[in-house]
């Protein structure tokens, strides 16, 4: 079942949030994990207008998520929805729960009135099979991030 997380939800998003750090070599390289900035970022992200985490339940365990947030571009007017977070379980890879999500996210973009949607790509889990399921649910690319560290 597709939900938006509660604060009763936050010590499973809060593991599943961490396993995906675990497995993103990217996030890895750029910032080392912090528990009390992590459940400070996602209570905030739980109980904002502007964000929502969607979680996938089922048997009372988390398969996956996407966390996102909605704003406005510095010189726009219209509203963008992006990720922030998007990862599913190993094992409940190759099932449902990636596109119920993705459907669920664009759901809640289009009741907040977003005009965009976006999904990024950045921490090196399945680049390649992540790009290839966007492009088949009729996202297409729009940018392109570089790193540097100082």
């Amino acid at each position: 079942m597709i939900k938006e997380a509660t604060l009763f939800d936050l010590p499973s998003v809060f593991e599943i949030s961490k396993e995906l750090y675990s497995k993103a070599v990217n996030h890895q390289n750029i910032y080392k994990w912090d528990d009390a900035s992590a459940i400070h970022s996602l209570k905030i992200l739980i109980t904002s207008d502007n964000s929502t985490i969607l979680i996938d339940e089922q048997n009372k365990k988390l398969n996956g998520f996407i966390i996102a947030n909605i704003s406005t571009p510095p010189a726009g007017k219209n509203l963008i929805a992006s990720d922030i977070a998007f990862f599913v379980r190993p094992e409940a890879q190759g099932g449902t729960t990636a596109l119920r999500l993705i459907k669920r996210y664009e759901t809640w973009a289009k009741s907040k009135g977003a005009t965009h949607i976006e999904l990024g790509v950045s921490s090196g889990v399945n680049t390649e099979r992540t790009l290839s399921m966007y492009s088949f649910l009729g996202y297409s690319p729009s940018s392109v991030t570089y790193i540097k560290e100082l």
